[in-house]
Order: C-alpha cells, then structure tokens, then sequence
C-alpha cells in the first residue's frame, strides 16, 4: 500500500472538493437561472425567436414562433429542419446566408417567405448571429419579425364577419370572443365541441357558467389587463374539465378609432408538451444522479458524501439523534494491483461496492472515498450498532473469492473505522477520528474493525476473526 495522506493532506482535499463542488453548484445554479431568462424573455416578444444548429435543424423557438408558423414543440423534436420553413425559391438563398454567417461573415437582416405548416406563407424580416461555443460556431440564433400588415388585417376581419369566421375555424385550436364582462361573443367549432354545446346555446353568456369561481377570477383578471393596456398576453392555463393543459393567447380587438371592444382568446392544447417537459425533467433528474455516481463500484461519489454528511450532522444535531461513520480500506490493494494488473484491481473495488451496498438499510448510504477507500454513512445508529453492521460487511467481503487467475484464488480483506458523531463534534474532526480508527485497525493487524470511542484520546474497541470487540488503548 502506498504512503498514507497526513492529516493535513485530508484537511486540504476537503477543503479543495468543498470549494469545488460549491463551485459547480454556482455554475449550474448560475445556468439554469440564465437559461431560464432567456427563455421567458424570448416567450414574452411579439416576434419569433430561434436557435438552429450548423445542420439547420431547431434546437429552440418561442412562444409566438410556434404560434405564427403552426409547428409545435414536437416537430423541433422530430428534427424540424429551418429550410422547411421557406418556400422553395428561397431556399437556396437561405442555405447560402447560413453558410456566411457560420463562416463569420457579416450578414444583414433579410427578407423571405415562410411556409406555414398548413402552406400558407408569409413575408419576413430576419436578423441572425452565430452561436459561438469554445470559438467554433455550433449553430446561429436569431429573430424573425412578421412583414404583415396586421392592421389592415384587423380592420378587414372587423369588416366581415365571414372572413373572421373563416380564420378562427382552426381544426386545432380553439378560439373565441369575449367582451368586458367575460360574455361569449363568438366561439369556433373547436371550442364548442369541448363544451359540447351549440353557439345559440353559448352566445350571450358569462364565462362563470361554464367554470369554476377560482378560473374565473383568473379570467377575468387577464381579460381586465387586455382591456387596460391594450396589448395582448399569454399563459398557460390548466382545465378544471379535463385536466388538459393550454397556452392561451388573448389579444385586443380594436374598433378604427383605437379604443378595445372586445377580446379575442386562441387557446392551444400544449398537453403533450406538459408530458414531455416532465419527461425532460426526469431525464435531468436520472443525469443529477449519474453526476454524483462512481461508474466502477455505483456508489455515490467523495463530492456527493461531504455535502450529504453535512445534511445529517445537521440533523442528527437538531433532533438529538445518533449518527454514525465507516471508513473501509482494502488490505495490501496495491500489491494485489501490482500482481494481478488494474482490471482485476477494479473487479475486487466493485465486488466491495456490492458487498457494501447489500449491507445498508434504506436510510443509510455509501460513498467510495477515494482509490481503495470506501466510507458509510449510518443515520439513527449509535456507535455499538455501527460495529455490528461493519463486522457484518467485514466478514462477508473476507469470503468472497477472486480468481485473477486460472490456478488460484484469492481473498482480499478491509480494515474498518468505526466513529458515532459526538454533539458539537467538527466536521472534519469526526472525519479525521473515523480516518485514525480505521488506521488503528491496520496496525492491530489488518482484517478488523476499529470502534474510536471518544473525540478525546485514542480509545478504541477493536475485533478481529477470532477475538471479541475488547476496548483498550493504543
């Protein structure tokens, strides 16, 4: 075995992986922060909003682009490439600003003609720059602004009721009109299929028929804001019917002279959007894991144990409750490495991981340290307890055998240091006695366990196969 880190040593790589574990979690706090305003701020504008990758393809579109163009979050994840997105005289022209772009040349905003999803097009202008990441560009973000004339389409939809009727009978969204006191004023198929009613029998009246006092209040509340400001807004909004999840969007509906008259409300059916953000969020949850998992033995990793054994110091402390800590070293490891090579090495640390894991309750949870080291951390277990459980992963790891090679087989033992935390007891100096207890039971002779009885001098409890745990000291 190797020359053993001085009590110093320990200090400083404690200190070093607490610095660098509160660093990452700024980092990450500092991204998901950043990433999480950027994204509300991109859902709030009244253009579309974009990130495409060197291929072409969305990683990211707002709000109101999903709106505009009638794509959904699901063909980004179908791999919804932008070149769609153009009629077919323009595409060529947008391939080539693309390329530029990602080349580093300076390029201007431009027009173009977008394909709707239903084929309709539209004019606008875009104004794009490359994603830079470790100084290559990855991709380009950028906005597109609607060239329509909305006003003249507000004005001729407020001249013809037919034409209105015609462009809200979407077979995908429902749409209908409110006035100031929330009274139905038209309603499409869409929307009256959900109630199951027919427009003479919607017609004329109040929203609070048809929901409940708490939708209402929040209704009415936005339709209030609609009337105030005179701009539109967005929200989600969760049925009390049926559970479904929705992206309303409610604008102003303006006579000539500018002044509001009524509202119009487009709401979408984001249910399946719901379900795959919580899908992403167990995804992320599943990466969290793995990021505080050791691959070779699946415990958890030396970053994870200091912050979980600062959590049930914490508690411990608060309720008065015992608390116990193993450290497990693997006798003579380096010489079994240098014998037998670093691939039976990693299958002796993985079988301990075994051995350890299938000794813990629920509650109680195990870290590899570092190298051949393994530490356990025991909630509600006071010092005797402790004992009897690393007695109990002692004795099933001596029994395990490693054939390295065809002719032998060999067994490999831990010694074990045993501690219960002790009120006002440090941090590091609970480590630091549980670190010198499994020490001693390396120089009683290896293959035992080491129980430190006191903060306050070198007491120990000591076993090994043929003795009984007798205190005495060192």
């Amino acid at each position: 075995m190797g020359k053993k880190p001085t009590y110093e040593d320990l200090e400083q790589r404690v200190r070093d992986l607490e610095r660098e574990s509160l660093e990452r979690k700024r980092a990450e706090e500092a991204l998901r922060e950043s990433e999480g305003k950027y994204r509300e701020l991109a859902d709030l504008l009244p253009q579309t909003v974009f990130e495409i990758d060197e291929r072409g393809k969305f990683t990211f579109a707002n709000c109101y682009g999903f709106e505009s163009s009638g794509y959904a979050r699901q063909d980004i994840d179908k791999g919804l490439n932008a070149v769609q997105l153009f009629i077919p005289e323009d595409r060529g022209r947008i391939m080539r600003d693309i390329r530029k772009i990602l080349s580093g040349e300076k390029c201007e905003g431009h027009e173009y003609t977008l394909l709707r999803k239903d084929g309709s097009t539209f004019p606008v202008l875009i104004y794009s720059s490359p994603i830079i990441r470790g100084n290559k560009p990855v991709g380009l973000r950028g906005i597109a602004i609607d060239m329509t004339d909305r006003k003249r389409a507000e004005e001729a939809l407020a001249e013809s009721e037919e034409k209105y009727r015609s462009l809200v009978e979407s077979p995908e969204d429902s749409i209908y009109l409110v006035d100031g006191s929330c009274r139905y004023l038209f309603m499409n198929e869409k929307h009256l299929l959900r109630f199951g009613l027919l427009i003479d029998e919607v017609i004329g009246r109040a929203y609070s028929e048809f929901h409940s006092e708490k939708e209402t209040k929040e209704f009415a509340g936005k339709v209030q804001e609609v009337f105030e400001t005179g701009k539109s807004l967005w929200y989600e909004y969760r049925s009390q019917r049926d559970g479904g999840y929705f992206l309303r969007t409610l604008s102003p509906v303006r006579e000539l002279n500018g002044r509001t008259t009524a509202v119009t409300v487009v709401s979408k059916n984001i249910t399946e959007l719901k379900r795959a953000e919580e899908a992403l969020r167990e995804s992320e949850e599943r990466y969290r894991g793995l990021s505080i998992t050791d691959d070779l033995t699946q415990l958890y990793n030396s970053r994870h144990f200091y912050d979980q054994l600062r959590t049930e110091i914490e508690r411990a402390t608060r309720y008065n409750r015992p608390l116990s800590l193993l450290l497990l070293d693997i006798d003579n490891f380096k010489h079994y490495n240098d014998t037998y090579g670093h691939l039976e090495g990693n299958g002796v640390l993985a079988k301990l991981g075994e051995v350890i894991q299938e000794s813990l309750r629920q509650t109680d949870s195990a870290y590899r340290y570092g190298g051949e080291e393994f530490t356990v951390i025991l909630p509600e277990t006071n010092g005797e307890e402790a004992v009897t459980v690393a007695e109990r992963m002692r004795k099933r790891f001596e029994a395990e055998p490693f054939p390295p090679t065809f002719e032998e087989k060999v067994h490999k033992t831990v010694s074990i240091g045993v501690a219960q935390h002790q009120p006002e007891e440090e941090f590091l100096a609970f480590i630091r006695r549980v670190d010198k207890a499994m020490y001693a039971a390396k120089a009683q002779g290896k293959n035992r366990v080491a129980f430190s009885k006191s903060p306050d001098g070198d007491h120990y409890a000591q076993s090994d196969p043929g003795v009984h745990i007798a205190s005495h000291r060192l």
